[in-house]
């Protein structure tokens, strides 16, 4: 399966799956505006009756704030079991390792993506 780089968010990008690839996943999107993700799970299940079968759902939190994140996570995870796969489409870059990575490094970066 080749999945295309996309140039707006993330909620944009998993539009760029081919349709059968949803059979295999439960998706689940995470960002702030509660009404563009209803939006995005809409028009992820309307994309093709396989799209439409898949288990997509949506939490809401905004990244710059850890606790909130930490809670949306953990609901994400009690929705739809572990996390295979995960796709961060926001912020910017620090050159380092992710897991060695300051907590503050992390929370400036995101912060660089809020509107």
């Amino acid at each position: 399966m080749e999945v295309q780089p996309c140039p707006q968010n993330g909620q944009h990008a998993l539009g760029e799956l081919p349709s059968s690839a949803f059979a295999l996943l439960a998706v689940t999107l995470l960002a702030r505006s509660v009404d563009k993700l209803r939006d995005a799970v809409a028009q992820l299940q309307s994309s093709s009756s396989a799209a439409a079968a898949a288990d997509v759902g949506f939490v809401s939190a905004s990244i710059s704030d850890a606790a909130a994140l930490e809670a949306a996570v953990k609901e994400a995870v009690a929705a739809r079991g572990e996390v295979d796969v995960l796709v961060c489409n926001a912020g910017s870059a620090t050159p380092g390792l992710f897991l060695e990575m300051p907590i503050e490094t992390f929370e400036s970066q995101m912060q660089a993506s809020q509107p």
